[in-house]
């Protein structure tokens, strides 16, 4: 039995990059939007199709759709990323020269297509992966809601875990406490 191996495919050239960013960037919304009367299932296939078909009149090799959606994808996270590294150096002190960063054509109209929340993320939010949770109480026999004071009162600490003993993280205002005056 022969197996067939799939021979890669090479990889994007800039004038490719080029032109999928040409293509995608006016049908930019109505690609990536809400389902409609106006934007169908059917109309975004066309569309894409309509990307592929300008996209592989400039390449060497056949792309498919799905190849273009992806690599869509894939400019869409490395512009993304840079850019924001780019924002996060913008606001560091320090000495030395700034880094400089510079945007190939395509990746200019990519980030055209891209919003301020998609780069910095939702102003004031927060972010869940850094967030500690805390255990839920449980109920003592006889009440059947905890207000805040009960709430601060309550030992949530198991009885295995009260013999170790576990420093705390202090809060932003008990490490100002314990700051020592002139000592930076």
């Amino acid at each position: 039995m022969e197996k067939e191996l799939k021979r890669r495919k090479p990889n994007w050239s800039e004038s490719e990059l080029m032109a999928l960013a040409d293509a995608v960037a006016p049908h930019f919304r109505v690609l990536k939007g809400k389902f409609s009367a106006f934007i169908t299932s059917e109309r975004k296939n066309q569309l894409w199709q309509d990307i592929a078909n300008q996209v592989n009149a400039v390449a060497m090799v056949n792309r498919t759709t799905e190849e273009m959606k992806k690599k869509w994808a894939d400019m869409q996270s490395l512009t993304k990323k840079k850019e924001a590294e780019r924002r996060r150096s913008m606001k560091q002190t320090g000495g030395g020269p700034a880094p400089n960063f510079m945007f190939k054509n395509w990746e200019n109209l990519v980030l055209q297509s891209l919003s301020d929340v998609a780069i910095e993320g939702i102003s004031g939010g927060v972010d869940t992966a850094e967030c500690e949770s805390r255990p839920s109480p449980v109920v003592p026999a006889g009440m059947t809601s905890i207000n805040n004071n009960t709430y601060k009162d309550m030992n949530f600490e198991s009885e295995s875990s009260q013999s170790q003993e576990r420093p705390r993280k202090q809060t932003r205002v008990q490490r100002k406490e314990n700051e020592v005056p002139g000592k930076l």
